[in-house]
């Protein structure tokens, strides 16, 4: 049996563009095996009403006709049809002002037969070697204008083949490979939800519509698969034939019609009556039974009031009370054994229904807040899915940004999500599983395979290098605690040591443009040179103000720029003979900077602190800038590079192990991780060759970019 389903989205002006979509299916093994399927889809373009009617009116004369109309030996029902329709097809193809696309078809078996006006979008979906490709039935065939239908076309839907019509419009926002992607990844009834929920996001003047249909296999449904649509590829199984053409019409009475209603049934008016009467006998029941409890509740009050008289003696009235009761007692027991057999049986049935009652408004309570609960939790879900779904569509439009705020939102109420049961508990767990999905998805976290160049523990067991700095093709390794500095040459690969006892405790460093030397920083604010050509470090001059706490510096265009966290302070300074002057304050503004961690200048300057925020200041002056499209935020950020002739920031993250690249407006481009990581502290980055260096528990691991 065929798998039909249908979408449709309505647009704000049904003068512009109005949709008719029309399925009848078969109601009996008759219909089922000798007629099959009906349907229909239209659509008009600045139509008015009477034209909508005419359509309409069209459409279901098309179906009675076929479905009450017998074949001849040359011509079935359906092709006898249409060539009565065309008589009348002056009645919509004379309206000037207006356009409607059209098709009308039958689906039996598997044999489907069709005939159309207009543009609209009609398509076969079918497997080829294993792989769904897709072939538009239009694409080459030209439309008669001289009457309404004129060619039927005819062929076979096999297993696992879908038939897809839509409205012309539908096409300028599911293109092929979209809808090959969707057919071949979800259920007939996924696919057509998931296309009417991109649609119904576009929230503009035109309407759409479509059909689906599908011929599942006895066995399981292929899965998806994914490949380039070869258009130009043979197309020998294609199942549609060539269009049989319509006789052309004759001229006949245009009021003719073979339209016959169908007959309705009515209700019978005794069922009426029966349903009034039962629901008198109810009324009648539950105001009795009301009299009852309200008998009972009076019967409570009087007896707590006799037992409080009873416990206290009040006025002396305990005896009496008592007396009171043992003669009422006796009175019951009199008057029940003398009733009549029925009115016990009576007044027994009047207790039970009573109970049953009480019962029933304690139960009905219980399920409605059950059945609420049930209810909050599937709108809860619902919610989840369409920001799913909408997170989905942002991604298929490029549209990132929104795609990843939907899918946060979608996660913070899967964490609100009950887990009361196993069904609940499987139901979130597989909807966190989609939600991560698509967002590593827009996370571009790329876990990457890296080369280990250098092990300078292999040099020197002691070794404790935590930075890694780079001039020339020499990339060198130095710690605080470490009295080496160690040299890799990228090149030949070779390494080597070199003492700097005189100078310890190396925190930071970085080199000019100019590649002329290497500053370093001590942790006493003081400042050290490597010369390359010497091949030693030597002392330089920093005047630094007293109680100054240099975290960081960086050289660009011959300034040296300082950042001193215990006064927020950016210095810059100018070069001197002995190293560098006192400098001036640079920055502009109280701006707290007291927990910075690193600094990186390519003309504006951008402070990195170590709650993940990036600060940028051109001239001094703070700029607006955000972190966006970044999953999970940074924590505890160490170092962050670029320069004014590099594209990107990028910036080392030892808690999550991972290099993060920035575009300089501060939307995330690129994230890289490596399981051999185990607390990454040192980074080099050659964006020309596309190479990242990173230092880690005394080796130093390369690996490529995009």
């Amino acid at each position: 049996m065929v798998e039909l389903q249908e979408f449709f989205v309505e647009g704000g002006d049904a003068k512009k563009s109005h949709v008719l979509l029309h399925i009848t299916e078969p109601t009996g093994p008759y219909e089922e095996e000798n007629k099959g399927y009906f349907f229909a889809l239209a659509e008009i373009n600045n139509g008015n009403e009477e034209q909508i009617q005419l359509l309409q009116q069209m459409i279901d004369d098309i179906e009675t006709g076929y479905y009450e109309n017998k074949d001849t030996d040359n011509k079935d029902s359906f092709e006898l049809t249409l060539e009565y329709i065309n008589r009348r097809g002056h009645l919509l193809l004379d309206k000037n002002n207006s356009k409607f696309n059209c098709v009308i078809g039958t689906i039996k078996k598997g044999k489907l037969s069709f005939s159309y006006h207009g543009n609209p979008s009609i398509k076969v979906i079918f497997v080829k070697n294993d792989k769904y490709q897709l072939h538009d039935i239009l694409e080459q065939e030209a439309e008669a204008s001289d009457q309404l239908f004129s060619a039927i076309m005819q062929g076979e839907i096999k297993e696992n083949d879908f038939f897809y019509i839509a409205t012309p419009h539908v096409n300028n926002h599911i293109s092929d490979r979209q809808l090959l992607n969707t057919l071949s990844a979800r259920t007939t009834k996924q696919s057509s939800e998931y296309i009417q929920k991109i649609l119904s996001f576009l929230r503009d003047s035109l309407s759409y519509g479509g059909l689906i249909m599908f011929m599942p296999p006895n066995d399981k449904r292929i899965k998806p698969l994914n490949k380039e649509i070869n258009e130009n590829e043979d197309l020998a199984e294609e199942k549609i034939t060539k269009p049989t053409t319509i006789s052309p019409p004759e001229k006949k009475d245009d009021s003719e019609t073979n339209y016959r209603p169908r007959e309705e049934k009515e209700y019978d008016s005794v069922f009426n009556m029966i349903l009034v009467n039962f629901g008198r006998a109810l009324v009648l029941l539950l105001s009795t039974i009301l009299k009852i409890i309200k008998g009972f509740f009076v019967f409570i009050g009087k007896s707590l009031l006799s037992l409080f008289i009873i416990i206290t003696n009040k006025g002396g009235q305990r005896a009496m009370v008592i007396q009171s009761i043992h003669e009422s007692i006796n009175a019951k027991k009199t008057y029940l054994k003398n009733l009549p057999l029925i009115s016990k049986i009576l007044f027994i049935l009047t207790i039970i229904l009573a109970v049953i009652f009480t019962g029933s408004i304690i139960y009905f309570k219980i399920m409605n807040n059950i059945e609420k609960q049930q209810q909050d939790y599937t709108h809860q879900v619902q919610a989840i899915t369409d920001k799913k779904t909408a997170a989905e569509a942002s991604m298929i439009y490029e549209d990132d940004k929104k795609a990843f705020e939907l899918l946060k939102e979608a996660e913070d109420l899967i964490n609100k999500l009950p887990m009361k049961n196993q069904a609940q508990e499987n139901t979130k767990l597989q909807l966190a599983s989609e939600i991560l999905s698509n967002l590593k998805i827009l996370q571009n976290l790329n876990t990457v395979n890296t080369e280990v160049v250098a092990d300078f523990s292999a040099e020197q067991a002691s070794a404790q290098t935590t930075k890694l700095a780079r001039i020339n093709d020499t990339i060198i390794a130095y710690g605080p605690d470490d009295l080496f500095i160690y040299m890799y040459n990228i090149n030949t690969g070779s390494v080597e040591k070199k003492d700097h006892q005189t100078i310890p405790n190396l925190t930071k460093a970085n080199t000019p443009k100019e590649q002329d030397k290497i500053v370093f920083l001590t942790n006493d604010n003081g400042l050290a040179f490597y010369s390359p050509e010497s091949g030693v470090i030597t002392t330089k001059e920093l005047p630094t103000t007293e109680g100054s706490s240099i975290s960081d510096v960086f050289v660009y265009s011959q300034k040296l720029y300082t950042m001193d966290t215990a006064h927020n302070k950016i210095y810059k300074h100018n070069p001197t003979q002995l190293g560098y002057d006192k400098g001036s304050s640079w920055l502009k503004g109280d701006i707290d900077i007291n927990d910075g961690v690193s600094l990186a200048v390519d003309g504006d300057l951008f402070l990195l602190k170590s709650n993940g925020e990036i600060l940028k200041f051109t001239s001094g002056q703070q700029q607006e800038f955000t972190i966006t499209g970044l999953d999970p935020a940074l924590d505890k950020p160490t170092t962050i590079w670029t320069y004014n002739n590099l594209k990107y920031l990028y910036i080392l993250e030892p808690t999550n192990k991972r290099v993060v690249v920035l575009n300089k407006t501060g939307q995330m481009m690129q994230q890289y991780t490596s399981d051999s990581w185990q607390n990454p502290t040192g980074m080099v980055v050659d964006e020309e060759k596309k190479v990242v260096y990173v230092l880690d528990n005394n080796k130093i691991h390369r690996f490529g970019i995009q």
